[in-house]
């Protein structure tokens, strides 16, 4: 009886399973180098890419660190810009009363804008003239509290400020101002300053349903 490639079947005592014959009629000794050959082939392939996702896990590791080192560096100068945007704050509200145009002139950008509580508008060179041509009218002008917001290069400053003139008079300012980044130095770029009153819309009457 033929079978494959011609050659004839031999009988077998070896129970069903344990002889192996692949195509053609070969045993498996026949191939042998090949069957080796795959097999160090695969394994290979798997050594190579354990070897790459071991490097990407490193490198991920140390992007992580990375990024962890550049959040801390950018925390750290976040809390300088807060720190010198506040003080320059505070500075400002002391210069109402002390009249130190120094100050006006170091943190007001040269084409500031400002808004007074009367609704007009004013610049630096409008800031720096009035404070070195007229006296204070204030006894004190203190800072009471300032919140600041960073976005990118701009900051966002709205605060109060507690104030006594010289006739004993006293109030408040609240305000909002713009910070602008520029080749490194931090400046006013735009004001906003208010008198608090009464809300118009605190007594308006509820829409009927």
């Amino acid at each position: 009886m033929q079978r494959g490639n011609g050659l004839p079947e031999t009988p077998s005592n070896e129970p069903r399973g344990q002889r192996i014959v692949l195509h053609h009629g070969r045993p498996w000794w026949a191939i042998a180098p090949v069957v080796a050959s795959l097999a160090l082939a695969v394994f290979g392939l798997l050594m190579w890419r354990e070897n790459k996702q071991l490097k990407e896990s490193r490198a991920e590791g140390l992007t992580g660190v990375q990024n962890q080192a550049l959040q801390a560096e950018r925390k750290d100068e976040r809390s300088a810009d807060r720190a010198y945007i506040q003080q320059a704050e505070s500075d400002w509200a002391e210069t109402v009363a002390s009249g130190d145009c120094k100050v006006l002139e170091r943190i007001l950008a040269d084409d500031f804008v400002g808004v007074d509580v009367d609704g007009s508008h004013y610049t630096k060179a409008d800031s720096v003239r009035q404070c070195s041509t007229h006296e204070s009218n204030f006894a004190f002008n203190h800072l009471q509290g300032v919140e600041i917001r960073f976005y990118n290069d701009i900051a966002i400053a709205q605060g109060s400020e507690a104030w006594k003139l010289k006739t004993g008079k006293s109030g408040r300012f609240v305000w909002t101002d713009t910070w602008q980044k520029r080749t490194g130095k931090w400046q006013i770029v735009a004001a906003e300053d208010l008198l608090p009153v009464p809300s118009p819309f605190a007594n308006a009457p509820l829409k009927k349903k």
